[in-house]
């Protein structure tokens, strides 16, 4: 029988070590379970910040091209608005220009018409004195002419002289 205990005991402490062997097995085979849990869960989250970072890209990507897009039609457009204001500034000199040449004839005939004015002005001034002098004159050669008529040497038969 001391056979027979011993190998009960034995078995029994076979039975136990196994026991224990299952034990740290069932522990440890719960810690991995755990831990691939643990590690799928955060699978899953990395898995959920790629997609949000694919998102976020995506998204800077296409704020980035109507951004790239709406800096183009600016540029192109502040182009076209410097060559409509150099077009706009050419014909304001031109027109500057034509308005000068008018100006300055406005001025040369404005000066012309006065010079003209001053001479009429003059000449009507003069042409006053003028008649007044001719009329001296024809009234003096009247004279003269009916004191040639009244001498006694004047051509009989009213010649003419």
């Amino acid at each position: 029988m001391a056979d027979r205990a011993a190998m009960v005991e034995a078995r029994d402490a076979e039975i136990a070590r196994l026991r224990d062997l299952l034990r740290s097995e069932h522990e440890r085979a719960n810690a991995a379970i755990d831990r691939e849990g643990t590690a799928e869960d955060y699978a899953e989250e990395l898995e959920a910040e790629r997609d949000r970072y694919k998102s976020a890209w995506a998204s800077a990507r296409r704020r980035a091209k109507r951004a790239y897009g709406a800096w183009r039609y600016a540029t192109w457009r502040l182009d076209q608005v410097d060559e409509e204001q150099r077009k706009d500034d050419d014909y304001a000199r031109f027109l500057w220009g034509r308005l000068t040449e008018r100006r300055k004839e406005r001025d040369r005939y404005r000066l012309a018409w006065l010079s003209a004015r001053r001479r009429a002005a003059e000449e009507a001034m003069h042409g006053a004195d003028a008649v007044e002098h001719y009329e001296g004159q024809l009234q003096a050669l009247r004279a003269e002419l009916d004191v040639v008529r009244k001498s006694p040497c004047a051509p009989a038969g009213g010649e003419k002289i």
